[in-house]
């Protein structure tokens, strides 16, 4: 009998890097440290090649350009030393003879493409690593094997040595002989389907798939068949060992096996990938069968229940498919990168889907299409337009909302659309809508996390899916916030591209504002210029009080209203109190306080200096300003800012009180030196409040 050795737990997994550039090495050697990798690095093959003499590694992590020997060559050097490591080869020139050499000529398992992510290069380390794995464990079953197979062909020696020694026991001996010969046939049998059999669910390994694969791809191009490939993987299957146990995890894996194997025919090949990914060869089958193939897999596997010790558990799978035929796919590697695309896109959107690459583009089925570029670009020269022509917020929202319902064409019947924004006292309102909102959702409860959160919030549910995207506009300093949501009951195939849109969208708005509120400041003035030109007019012998009690409650609802729209918009601060002279209105402390302040500055305006405005702190912690109404000499009035108890008045807001206090003094007097209109109490002021 041929024992079959299990390999010893992997130590650290170790890599040796090559790279000529010193950043790219120690970037590198930094990510992998990171996820507990061992790592050498050199920065050309020489050196690295020397360091294999004296050091194992896993992974050859091998940049293409090189001074000397470039990294297809090291690969192949490196693998003279060391022939069970796994490589991947980094390569930012990316011609079809660059990869036909890697295959080819270095054998290599895997290829990065520059630029790439963080997230890229650990699912390739992540599968490099397995390659390793699989190397290792194929060498050491083939040494056990030729180990039992040198036993057995020396113990066969020594019976027919016997058996030529004993002939009158011949008969018996070659019967003895032919049961052996069977068992050694059956055991052999029995060792081949353990190398290319996964030992948990039964399937084919990812050897034997590798090698399926490769013949069965080189005969469709052949003879200018169909070949399909699924790439399948378990959604949330962590989340399955964690609450349930590994044991439960397994049942799932061997569960879903079975679902896919009674789901084949005899033609195609399923095989577990690794881990809880599973991969479909599916002969003579294009792009729309196979598409059919998946989602009718997805929905015989979502309706599966998994029992394990009296729990209960359910699975749903994302499946990327991809076709021979497309000019991206032009050899095994190519078919099973576009399946791994297209399943790694269907992660993205939600999970529990199907997602085709057709021609080098990705197609979503049982969600909404991709929107695309130029529909994206249009959309976006719209928000452009709207925000040079639109006379309102509300205009450029409802146009924003009738595009997005042109992009989903006819699957926008019944598309529902909300925007909700935060309104001047920071509560939300519906600012726009497209029809009425008909699901089960608990739609106020969604909207808070995504404004407390930031996030977007995505439902992928067939029934009733949902989305709601965050708006985001940016303080005076810069900073972002959330100051509203979009809201629609689908589930966006690819949400970047709407993120982005909301962006823009959100700048357009704050443009428009802005705009409206400058165009709205200015339409003021010149009202209050007109006014107080209308009531002034014929009135030389007008004294300062008489002045102020005609013109002062006009100019108070103007500049009230203008501080309204500057500190709500520009600021995000409670709107300052407004008066000319007194304090109606404030808390006692700060009232107190003002009367003080007012006192202090009427007496230093009779004694004929000028009071420049300057920001005082009361005794309750609230702040305000007094600012000189005058023309140019001794004060007749004074304008008051107040902030509302625990609010603070800056710098800034006194000097927008001496704008507004000079241009009181100038409309009041017209221009006219204050002199020649001192008070009948020889100018000086005795009450405030006058």
């Amino acid at each position: 009998m041929v024992e079959i050795i299990e390999p010893s737990p992997r130590p650290q997994p170790r890599v040796l890097i090559l790279d000529d550039e010193d950043y790219v090495r120690a970037s590198l050697v930094r990510i992998l440290a990171g996820e507990g990798y061992q790592t050498f690095s050199a920065p050309t093959g020489e050196e690295a090649l020397k360091m294999l003499e004296s050091q194992e590694v896993d992974v050859f992590l091998f940049d293409y350009r090189l001074p000397g020997m470039n990294g297809i060559d090291a690969i192949v050097e490196g693998r003279k030393i060391s022939p069970d490591t796994s490589a991947v080869l980094i390569t930012g020139v990316g011609t079809d003879q660059v990869i036909i050499e890697a295959f080819t000529k270095g054998r290599v398992d895997y290829y990065l493409t520059k630029p790439f992510t963080v997230h890229e290069l650990k699912k390739v380390m992540s599968m490099a690593l397995k390659s390793a794995d699989v190397r290792r464990m194929e060498r050491m079953f083939h040494d056990e094997l030729q180990k039992k197979i040198r036993e057995a062909t020396a113990e066969l020696l020594e019976k027919n040595r016997l058996l030529k020694a004993r002939e009158s026991e011949l008969a018996s001996v070659n019967d003895k002989l032919r049961e052996e010969q069977d068992q050694l046939k059956s055991l052999n049998e029995k060792l081949e389907t353990l190398s290319i059999t996964d030992g948990l669910t039964g399937l084919y390994n990812f050897r034997h798939f590798s090698l399926r694969l490769a013949e069965e791809f080189y005969r469709s191009s052949r003879y200018n068949g169909r070949l399909s490939l699924l790439m399948i993987d378990l959604d949330d299957f962590k989340n399955v060992n964690d609450q349930y146990g590994h044991l439960m995890g397994d049942e799932t894996l061997r569960r879903v096996a079975e679902a896919l194997l009674v789901s084949s025919r005899h033609a195609d090949l399923v095989a577990r990938y690794g881990g809880e990914e599973f991969a479909l060869i599916l002969p003579e089958v294009g792009l729309e069968g196979a598409a059919f193939r998946a989602e009718r897999l997805r929905q015989s596997i979502s309706e599966l229940e998994m029992e394990h010790d009296g729990a209960k558990a359910k699975i749903t799978i994302s499946i990327g498919v991809a076709t021979c035929g497309s000019s991206e796919i032009n050899s095994p590697q190519e078919l099973v990168r576009a399946a791994d695309l297209a399943l790694y896109h269907a992660k993205e959107i939600g999970k529990n889907c199907v997602v085709l690459f057709r021609d080098g583009s990705l197609k979503a089925l049982g969600k909404e299409n991709i929107m695309t570029e130029s529909q994206k670009d249009h959309i976006m020269q719209t928000l452009s337009r709207s925000a040079l022509a639109a006379h309102s917020a509300g205009e450029v929202m409802d146009g924003f909302l009738r595009e997005l319902k042109d992009v989903y064409g006819d699957a926008g019947e019944g598309l529902y659309l909300s925007v909700r924004r935060k309104d001047p006292k920071g509560n939300l309102v519906e600012a726009a809508r497209l029809n009425q909102y008909r699901g089960k959702r608990d739609v106020e409860g969604i909207v808070s996390h995504v404004m407390e959160t930031g996030w977007m919030k995505i439902i992928s549910d067939a029934q009733d899916p949902f989305a709601c995207f965050p708006l985001r506009s940016r303080d005076q300093e810069g900073a972002s916030r959330v100051s509203g949501v979009l809201m629609m009951n689908r589930s966006p195939a690819y949400p970047p591209f709407l993120a982005e849109l909301l962006d823009e969208l959100s700048s357009v708005l704050m443009e428009v504002e802005e705009r409206n509120i400058l165009k709205g400041m200015a339409e003021k003035r010149k009202i209050l210029d007109d006014t107080m030109r209308r009531m002034l007019a014929g009135r030389e012998s007008l004294t300062p009080e008489e002045a102020f009690s005609l013109a002062g409650p006009v100019i108070l609802d103007i500049f009230r209203a203008e501080l309204a729209a500057v500190y709500s918009v520009k600021k995000g601060k409670a709107v300052p109190l407004v008066r000319f002279t007194g304090a109606e209105g404030l808390d006692s402390s700060t009232e107190n306080a003002v009367e003080q302040g007012l006192a202090k500055a009427m007496a230093h305006a009779n004694e004929g200096g000028l009071w420049n405005a300057c920001v005082e702190e009361a005794s309750s912690g609230s702040a305000y300003i007094i600012a000189q109404v005058d023309a140019g000499k001794a004060g007749q009035g004074f304008l008051l800012m107040a902030a509302s108890k625990g609010n603070t008045l800056t710098p800034e807001d006194a000097s927008l009180a001496e704008s507004l206090a000079l241009m009181v003094s100038v409309l009041l007097y017209n221009g006219k030196s204050v002199s020649t209109r001192r008070s009948r109490k020889e100018g000086k002021i005795e009450n405030p409040n006058d």
